[in-house]
């Protein structure tokens, strides 16, 4: 009989409760070196740290690995990425000894992403022979598979009846050619068949992502996803489809909808085409595409509790100013995030701000506000425009300012035009601006400060540079305005992009 440990020697109950060993392990999951040697140190680590080292796995190596007497990695090539990747190839009868521990391991994966390894027909066919039509990862929750219509053999395996959100990438190695038919492409059939069998194998998907077009073929399968919350879909030919769709989503609570630019032989709708869509559940919208196309679907949309919008499409003034219109016609009353995405339009050359979204300061219940400029667009901000916002949004809990028009890379508005935002938006707690002017700052003191605000965290300043010498006296004020935030100057954190060219 064996001598009982000291008491001093013995592990603390506590690694005996199987809960808390299983937190320890999750919020280490980055440390897979340290739950590596975890799961080799004794039995009452190992289940726990096996389940995070397995929860997420990024592509088929590691779990093919495990079958290593009947598995090969074989090179093929250079991935468009200028990467080499391979292909998991067939060479030899799987054992039941290492099928059996490729199963225990299988069980443990919750995510999946898919990676640039391909396994061939033939080898898929085996893998699904010896599954006896059960999925390869039984409690896979959440996919995402990126690859071509060539090699999505192994994709049916992997539709687990426990999946609740689903992304799907299908594309052809082919060339592509000038579709001069109405017929959709390849991979629309594709992706309405890999809909179909994911249907059949996971009916209670709620979340679903998709390169497609949206044609008839892919739509018709997503019409039979009863519990989907939340739909993701582009480059979309016929938005129009799309809100038809959406009439059949009873759950559907987000919409996120990249429209598309360029398309074949087929007509766009006109904004009188396109239905009129009461989408009752709806709390999130997000749009990119042409401006008009874009425009014309928010006022086809009725959702009368959408709580988050986000746009993104061409700085094209007349344009912006009627969607505005809408959103606070159809929206005003329950939005509460607004996001706006100002592409290189030919018409933003040193304009106002409060021209192009003075009516936004008529939505009063907004907790935040992000105005982006993208590439080279920009916009002029005033210290007035800074008062409006503060007296506008008392709510606000975060405020992003689109890029300066300045030649020096400051912003048109001084930093102390900032006070007004410490004085009247208690509750703002991030803050996104491009470099304030530090002309008031010149001098032997501060300029004093009429009120300050400490519910504010991070102020990241997203572009430009001050005066090395007024550096830390401008960094002084807005601790002064801001006494509990962290100041993140992105060109010192990431670097100038401008300095490398």
């Amino acid at each position: 009989m064996s001598a009982e440990l000291p008491a001093a020697n013995r592990a603390h109950h506590v690694w005996d409760i199987t809960e808390v060993v299983r937190e320890i392990m999750k919020q280490n999951a980055s440390d897979l070196e340290t739950l590596a040697h975890c799961a080799r140190v004794s039995r009452g680590l190992s289940e726990p740290a096996l389940e995070v080292l397995w929860e997420v796995q990024h592509c088929l190596d590691k779990v093919l690995g495990l079958l290593r007497s009947s598995f090969k990695k074989v090179p093929c090539g250079i991935n468009r990425f200028g990467l080499s990747h391979h292909d998991l190839v067939l060479c030899d009868a799987i054992t039941d000894e290492e099928w059996a521990r490729m199963l225990r391991y299988a069980r443990l994966v919750r995510v999946f992403v898919s990676g640039e390894e391909r396994v061939d027909g033939l080898a898929a066919t085996v893998l699904a022979w010896r599954l006896n039509g059960q999925p390869l990862f039984p409690n896979l929750k959440q996919l995402t598979w990126t690859g071509s219509i060539e090699g999505s053999a192994m994709l049916p395996l992997l539709f687990s009846p426990m999946l609740r959100n689903v992304s799907l990438s299908l594309v052809t190695n082919e060339r592509p050619s000038h579709n001069t038919s109405a017929m959709p492409p390849a991979s629309e059939y594709v992706c309405g068949t890999a809909l179909a069998i994911l249907h059949s194998r996971a009916p209670n998907v709620i979340g679903i992502e998709l390169w497609t077009s949206a044609s008839l073929c892919t739509v018709d399968r997503i019409v039979n996803f009863r519990y989907l919350s939340s739909l993701n879909m582009g480059p979309v030919d016929d938005p129009g489809a799309v809100l038809e769709l959406c009439r059949s989503l009873p759950r559907l609570t987000e919409l996120t909808l990249d429209i598309a630019y360029y398309i074949g032989v087929k007509p766009r709708p006109t904004h009188s085409q396109l239905p009129e869509t009461l989408l009752y559940c709806l709390r999130r919208l997000t749009l990119s595409g042409p401006p008009g196309i874009v425009v014309s679907f928010v006022e086809a949309v009725h959702a009368p509790f959408l709580h988050l919008l986000d746009l993104k499409f061409e700085a094209v003034m007349d344009l912006w100013k009627r969607c505005l219109e809408v959103i606070l016609a159809r929206f005003g009353a329950s939005l509460r995030n607004f996001t706006a995405g100002l592409e290189d339009g030919r018409e933003v050359d040193n304009c106002s701000f409060h021209d192009w979204f003075s009516s936004l300061y008529n939505m009063r219940g907004l907790r935040q506000v992000s105005i982006e400029s993208l590439y080279e667009t920009s916009l002029n901000i005033v210290p007035q425009d800074l008062e409006d916002m503060a007296s506008a949004w008392p709510q606000l809990r975060f405020l992003g300012l689109p890029s300066s028009v300045e030649d020096d890379g400051s912003s048109a508005f001084p930093i102390t035009a900032l006070q007004s935002l410490a004085a009247n938006c208690p509750r703002l707690r991030r803050l996104a601006i491009p470099l304030p002017h530090h002309a008031p700052l010149v001098g032997l003191t501060l300029p004093p400060v009429s009120a300050s605000q400490t519910y504010l965290k991070e102020i990241c300043i997203l572009s430009g540079r001050w005066p090395q010498e007024m550096r830390e006296k401008c960094i002084a004020y807005l601790r002064l305005l801001f006494p509990c935030a962290n100041t993140v100057l992105m060109n010192e954190e990431f670097g100038d992009m401008d300095d490398d060219w």
